[in-house]
């Protein structure tokens, strides 16, 4: 496996309790393969719905970046979900 030499924004963590994932796209993580397919974004929605926060294609491409709340994430399954979520979206990044 090969180590990822690239540097990618994933999210950032706001002070009103919200994850923004990072709308810029120099090194915006959807901008770079495979996230660049609809598959690939159909399956991160898939995986961020199951940890509490549903979004549409349109949602993950705002200007502004999709939000999740702090809150949806109130139980362990769900935490757990999200950082499953971010640790396939590091995978799939390395591969």
């Amino acid at each position: 496996m090969s180590t990822c030499q690239r540097k990618v924004k994933l999210f950032k963590v706001a002070v009103n309790g919200t994850i923004q994932l990072y709308p810029d796209t120099n090194g915006w993580f959807l901008t770079l393969p495979p996230f660049d397919s609809d598959e690939a974004r159909a399956e991160l929605r898939r995986r961020l719905t199951q940890a509490g926060q549903p979004f549409s294609a349109e949602d993950l491409l705002k200007v502004k970046g999709p939000k999740i709340y702090l809150s949806s994430l109130s139980t362990p399954d769900r935490i757990q979900s999200f950082l499953d979520t971010f640790e396939w979206v590091v995978h799939q990044l390395n591969e």
